[in-house]
């Protein structure tokens, strides 16, 4: 992806093998979504949210709370993926509250360091990825 944005959005996202699995892959992403949807998700990340990578917060029994999205689920235990890549493997015994969150984990504001043109420039480069 170009700079500045692709810097920001390989952080999260994967295309062509690089980057990280915390939202979904963009390899295909302008044969999903059109320009204006693109966009808007961009603008207002939790507006529409992929099933897969809704945001869920399990309470653990030792007392901390774990933001992510479930990476797995094996009977009652999962494993979740936080906002820094990394999985956490709770056997059921260990989960004390499961949560939907209502915010996505991709955070609003991506586009405030760009200027129009940077900006227009990404959604039309989203967009040519089929």
């Amino acid at each position: 992806l170009m700079e500045p944005a692709g810097a920001l959005c390989i952080n999260c996202h994967q295309l062509n093998g690089k980057g990280r699995e915390i939202g979904p892959d963009l390899q295909r992403i302008g044969a999903k979504y059109n320009s204006a949807q693109l966009l808007d998700s961009i603008l207002d990340p939790s507006k529409l949210i992929e099933p897969a990578y809704a945001a869920v917060t399990v309470d653990a029994t030792d007392g901390e709370s774990y933001s992510g999205f479930v990476r797995e689920r094996n009977g009652g235990d999962l494993v979740l993926r936080d906002v820094a890549g990394q999985d956490h493997r709770f056997p059921r015994q260990q989960i004390r509250k499961l949560s939907p969150g209502k915010l996505s984990l991709m955070p609003a504001g991506l586009l405030q360091a760009m200027t129009a043109q940077e900006a227009a420039d990404l959604i039309t480069y989203l967009s040519g990825l089929r």
